[in-house]
């Protein structure tokens, strides 16, 4: 079976999805992370990568020393984060090359952040604690 053009063009960024990932985690735990030092916190444990959590599999969590206060802050900081890179990513994905890849970028750019602010508001106005962070 042969692959159609456009996969054979697009194929190795599939190769950066991993880096991607890695990267997308960061930008959400950091978020949490900061806005518990910031509050006063300390971070006891962060992990980016996939792994056990209690019962479930998640792609990374922040645990802090204690709890946020207030919580709801806790939980949107990783939208801020995410703010902070759209408009670094608006200001700077005009002048990336090849074209491809910015294409990619730009859909996982803006996929990740809606799935990723989707459920952290979810799970806050649920009043559910969020899979991957613990504020206390």
């Amino acid at each position: 079976m042969r692959l159609p053009r456009f996969a054979w063009r697009h194929a190795p960024y599939a190769l950066l999805a991993p880096v991607y990932m890695l990267v997308a985690t960061a930008i959400h735990e950091g978020g949490h992370a900061l806005v518990g030092m910031a509050r006063g916190a300390r971070v006891v444990e962060m992990h980016l990568w996939p792994s056990g959590r209690g019962d479930r599999t998640v792609w990374g969590w922040v645990r802090l020393d204690r709890a946020v206060e207030p919580a709801w802050l806790f939980y949107v900081a990783p939208a801020v984060m995410w703010a902070l890179v759209a408009l670094v990513a608006a200001l700077a994905l005009p002048r990336v090359r090849p074209r491809p890849l910015a294409k990619a970028l730009f859909v996982l750019g803006s996929l990740v952040p809606i799935v990723d602010i989707t459920n952290q508001t979810t799970a806050m106005l649920l009043g559910a604690s969020s899979a991957d962070a613990s504020p206390g």
